[in-house]
């Protein structure tokens, strides 16, 4: 059936044949190229059916070693990825801990500046130009009056409005 199926199957061949003695008398390039598209001789095939035994043993081989030590092998894999999740977690942790922190930092400035100012009026105007923040819980858990752009709107206009001053 393997005969069958490689005389089926097409393979680029010379189209001339040539006897041993023409061929040894071709220069060496062309006798290279000739001899690439013939048919390896039969201690050539015989040392390539061995190097593909050895290499079909040696993969054995190592498949049977592999698998004595696999257990072992999959248990610290386990424990690596778990220890490489660990570490992201704890990152992630750090990263928003971080983040949180200085959220609050800044929205204390933004309120000491706020608190700070002469006039009520200032503080407004003040907290007006001051871009608007995200809403974050505190870590003193003190509630954040923010205005939204609505209210904002609605405050900008009461202090342009110059009747609200008389």
């Amino acid at each position: 059936m393997g005969d069958a199926d490689e005389k089926d199957e097409w393979r680029p061949s010379n189209w001339k044949k040539l006897t041993p003695q023409q061929v040894n008398k071709l220069p060496r390039v062309q006798r290279g190229r000739y001899l690439a598209y013939e048919d390896p001789p039969k201690d050539v095939t015989d040392a390539q059916d061995e190097t593909l035994r050895r290499i079909r043993e040696s993969y054995k081989q190592r498949k049977f070693e592999q698998s004595k030590k696999q257990p072992e092998a999959k248990e610290r894999e386990k424990q690596e990825i778990l220890i490489g999740q660990l570490k992201a977690a704890e990152a992630r942790n750090r990263l928003k801990a971080i983040k949180t922190k200085y959220s609050a930092h800044r929205h204390e400035e933004t309120k000491h500046l706020i608190g700070s100012q002469p006039t009520a009026l200032a503080a407004v105007k003040l907290e007006c130009l001051l871009p608007a923040q995200e809403h974050i819980a505190l870590p003193d858990g003190g509630p954040a009056l923010r205005l939204d752009k609505l209210k904002r709107r609605r405050i900008e206009a009461l202090l342009e409005d110059p009747s609200t001053y008389a």
